[in-house]
């Protein structure tokens, strides 16, 4: 009877370490599959960052294009600094432009080397409707982008052309 006993009871073991080493099998191949699958960290957007350039976009710069105070939008701006406008004031909007965008970014974004968030860029081009010639209005980057990095971009109407503009966090 015991011999019977010890018998099933190895048999559980060997069943169970069965399982386990099944179970375990299975998990490397996953954990090998899913390291494999390397998504290119460029392309994956963060809602953060497009909200920031949303909201950029919407922001009132200190440059009157018109008349005061009727101040102009950084996505106002953009197509000002394109056409080399000047405010009211007498700057260019150009300048205007690249002052206003270094105050969001780096009130919104800390970026240096102890801190999470590496490097930024913010870049604005103008193209003929979507042409490969492009235009560069504005480039503003700060830090060194490493191997992960968030980006999204958008675009306004600037007839004839577009103006696309993006935003890329490095980490």
């Amino acid at each position: 009877m015991m011999h019977k006993m010890k018998k099933k009871a190895q048999e559980e073991i060997v069943g169970f370490v069965a399982i386990v080493v099944i179970v375990a099998v299975i998990f490397v191949v996953f954990l090998g599959i899913s390291a494999r699958q390397d998504v290119p960290e460029l392309k994956k957007e963060s809602k953060d960052i497009r909200n920031f350039l949303d909201g950029s976009m919407q922001y009132t710069s200190d440059c009157a294009l018109n008349y005061e105070p009727d101040y102009s939008s950084v996505a106002e701006l953009l197509k000002a600094c394109y056409a080399k406008k000047k405010c009211i004031n007498g700057k260019e909007a150009c300048v205007e432009l690249n002052r206003t965008m270094k105050e969001i970014t780096e009130t919104s974004w800390k970026a240096w080397k102890d801190s999470p968030i590496k490097a930024y860029k913010f870049e604005a081009h103008y193209s003929l409707n979507n042409s490969e010639k492009t235009t560069n209005i504005i480039t503003i980057s700060k830090g060194e982008c490493g191997n992960i990095a968030r980006k999204a971009d958008n675009f306004i109407d600037s007839y004839p052309g577009i103006i696309k503009y993006s935003f890329q966090l490095c980490y």
